[in-house]
């Protein structure tokens, strides 16, 4: 027969076996994680003298930005007056001609297209497929957009 003492023992141990995996954390699993958000963050992305691309940030990769442009502007003398261009699309813009990269007022300066870690990772969170964009999903943006393939800027020589 088992006293007190052995009995109160026996029914803390079985407690904390019951309660102890709650209290473990463990990184989330792949197919728990979100991969992809409803929209990205409008970003503007300017590189060149005076050029810049508007539109929806999509992915980021090693070498560029991803985004369904809204329209293409080209400032002339006038500060007042843009010239726009191509209004809509998927368009590959390389980070190495990236000069400054805006969230509304939140401001990123790139030097020679190098971002450093922490904006990096502030930058691709801010895209509708921060983990990156499937295959399926740029045919289906492509699709959607009347386009065959993304369009690219051209990085001028400076």
């Amino acid at each position: 027969m088992k006293t007190a003492t052995q009995r109160w023992a026996t029914t803390a141990c079985v407690a904390t076996m019951a309660i102890m995996p709650a209290c473990i954390r463990t990184s989330p699993s792949p197919d728990s994680a979100v991969t992809e958000r409803v929209m990205g963050d409008n970003v503007s992305l300017y590189y060149g003298s005076a050029q810049g691309v508007y539109g929806e940030l999509l992915a980021v990769t090693d070498s560029s930005f991803i985004l369904m442009r809204g329209r293409v502007w080209t400032e002339s003398s006038d500060p007042a007056t843009l010239h726009i261009a191509n209004p809509s699309g998927v368009v590959v813009v390389p980070k190495r001609a990236v000069s400054r990269i805006e969230f509304g007022l939140k401001r990123f300066d790139i030097t020679g297209g190098i971002v450093s870690p922490q904006a990096a990772e502030q930058i691709a969170h801010r895209a509708r497929f921060p983990y990156g964009l499937t295959t399926e999903a740029m045919a289906t943006l492509l699709r959607e957009s009347g386009q065959s393939k993304p369009d690219t800027v051209a990085i001028r020589s400076r």
